[in-house]
């Protein structure tokens, strides 16, 4: 019978699990797959964010706009949504985990003041207002980078 100590001690803790993941992962050879997420703010500091196909990774939740790393984002941008924005920064790299493959997520702050031209596509894109956020579905990855977002922009004001 083991005592309280070491049944404490035997749980998987966050940073455990985390290294059991990695570990078990790489001795699995997951996949690794990159993609550049755009954090793409208006005028009143909302961000844009678009809804997923019903079908495949993270169906019918919402994301952030995301383009291949290869990309330039301002070209994408301008291309694919209208938008005229510039990049800001570019965030450090974050790794999420899938039971199949690892998603780099190469998050890239940008900003723009043409909202008002941005090609919205009914119901599957919107202006985010991170100070007032609705209860909509969001991608793990994404409600982490929106929580980032609002604590650099309230760092930027207080």
């Amino acid at each position: 019978v083991k005592s309280r100590e070491e049944l404490k001690e035997s749980i998987l803790t966050g940073e455990r699990f985390q290294s059991f993941v990695d570990e078990y992962s790489q001795n699995r050879n997951v996949p690794i797959q990159q993609v550049r997420m755009l954090l793409i703010q208006d005028e009143s500091n909302a961000l844009l964010l678009e809804r997923r196909p019903l079908s495949g990774i993270w169906g019918g939740l919402w994301t952030l706009p995301q383009c291949d790393v290869e990309n330039h984002p301002e070209v994408w941008c301008r291309e694919q949504r209208g938008l005229l924005a510039e990049v800001s920064a570019d965030w450090p790299v974050r790794r999420h985990t899938f039971s199949h493959f690892h998603l780099d997520i190469l998050p890239t702050l940008m900003s723009t003041s043409n909202s008002a031209n941005c090609v919205m596509d009914g119901e599957h894109r919107v202006w985010y207002n991170t100070a007032e956020p609705d209860a909509r579905g969001l991608a793990a990855p994404v409600a982490r980078l929106i929580g980032e977002f609002t604590e650099h922009m309230q760092g930027e004001t207080g």
